[in-house]
């Protein structure tokens, strides 16, 4: 699908690039997430839940894939 890793990238730029801003006092474990720790979450999801659920409903992520070996390994 064309328009499938596009979408991956802009979500993955969104995620990535987020403000952490005025959650950085918010104690860890009170429902925020390091801005440190989201490039690892993101490709993490990428990897195990994003293309394997395109795949599983019959949408070919074979593109997105590529990109995610090359730009988020």
């Amino acid at each position: 699908m064309i328009w499938l890793r596009p979408l991956l990238e802009r979500v993955a730029a969104a995620w990535i690039g987020y403000d952490q801003g005025e959650l950085a006092s918010v104690p860890p474990g009170h429902g925020t997430i390091r801005a440190s720790a989201m490039p690892g979450l993101v490709r993490e999801a990428y990897e195990d839940l994003v293309p394997p659920g395109f795949d599983e409903v019959g949408i070919d992520s074979r593109d997105a894939r590529a990109w995610l070996a090359q730009c988020l390994a």
